[in-house]
């Protein structure tokens, strides 16, 4: 009975120190990471700072970057998460005949996040009270991608006389998941899977895991820069506070009633995306956004839609030239140039 008794406290000591020396091995890695983790941001800065000019704004410092020196100005406003960087090639060839401004939207890329706020409206009025401070004359010529395009035409609806033109790529349709009720729970699921990102990332996992996640059709450059700035805790933050005023900006966006009368170019990807992943039908899904994009086109007086037959959402990445070619012939239409 005593030995009994003895074994079982002496397999208790061995238990509770394999514990302790577990726990001490975790909380070591943990302190690791983090020190890893600070150490990386301070890095990634040295060796990639803003390339253009850091602005207070209201709550945020917003980092906005011009190319060029010609009229007329070009604002090109990204999708969903998505930040300056994705439109370094567009940026680097429309400058060679107008002046090309990108900016990262609150706590995206370079600029910080204050305001969590990301509704249509709020998102608009910092971009206008940012080009007015840095001294960029409308009318602008815009490009919005994706959720971008909701806010370009949310732009143009506040201040119409500051909109000559709107080339709107893969504009996402208003409602678009409503329409389909498995991507809207995914869009959920994703929402909150950033809370997660922005835990691990306080500990390097998610530097260190993503290189994966970057589009191949960044330059080696850019993916190294999307790989040192991209993936901080606070650009998972605002890409959350963007999913979570989805339904909101869409609700903005169907509440528009008049628009300039601008012409407008719709660009429209070729390539389907596959949503089989989420039990959706892809030819019901293509079939929806494209609707969207005819639609979308015909709403306008002076407009047009054309395809990006060798691309699919990311078309400043995949066909950037499409872009490229419809800025030259807005501005010609424009007699801009």
């Amino acid at each position: 009975m005593r030995d009994t008794k003895t074994k079982k406290q002496k397999a208790m000591r061995i238990i509770k120190n394999i514990t302790i020396s577990l726990i001490s091995i975790i909380l070591l890695l943990a302190i690791i990471g983090l020190i890893y983790e600070r150490s990386a941001q301070k890095q990634a800065l040295n060796e990639y700072p803003a390339p253009g000019k850091l602005v207070q704004v209201d709550e945020n410092t917003l980092h906005i970057h011009s190319k060029g020196n010609k009229k007329p100005t070009v604002v090109i406003e990204s999708g969903l998460g998505s930040w300056s960087l994705s439109w370094d090639e567009v940026q680097k060839e429309v400058s060679k005949y107008a002046t090309v401004v990108t900016y990262d939207r609150a706590g995206l890329g370079w600029s910080t996040e204050g305001h969590t706020s990301r509704t249509g409206d709020q998102v608009i009025t910092e971009l206008n009270a940012l080009l007015k401070k840095t001294g960029y004359e409308g009318p602008y010529i815009f490009i919005g991608h994706s959720m971008g395009g909701l806010y370009t035409q949310l732009y143009a609806s506040k201040y119409p006389d500051e909109v000559a033109g709107m080339i709107l790529v893969d504009t996402r349709p208003p409602n678009f998941e409503n329409e389909f009720p498995e991507m809207k729970e995914n869009y959920a699921n994703q929402a909150e899977q950033m809370k997660l990102y922005k835990f691990l990332s306080n500990f390097g996992i998610v530097r260190l895991l993503s290189g994966g996640a970057i589009h191949p059709g960044y330059s080696e450059e850019s993916k190294l820069i999307n790989q040192a700035i991209g993936f901080q805790g606070a650009s998972f933050d605002a890409i959350r506070n963007e999913m979570l005023a989805m339904d909101e900006v869409d609700q903005e966006v169907l509440a528009i009633e008049s628009l300039p009368d601008v012409p407008v170019i719709v660009i429209s990807h070729g390539i389907p995306e596959d949503m089989s992943e989420m039990g959706l039908s892809n030819d019901q899904v293509e079939q929806s956004w494209q609707m969207y994009q005819q639609k979308l086109a015909d709403s306008f007086k002076v407009s047009q839609l054309l395809i990006a037959e060798d691309s699919r959402h990311n078309i400043m990445l995949e066909q950037p030239e499409i872009i490229i070619e419809s800025t030259k012939e807005m501005m010609e239409q424009l007699n801009l140039q």
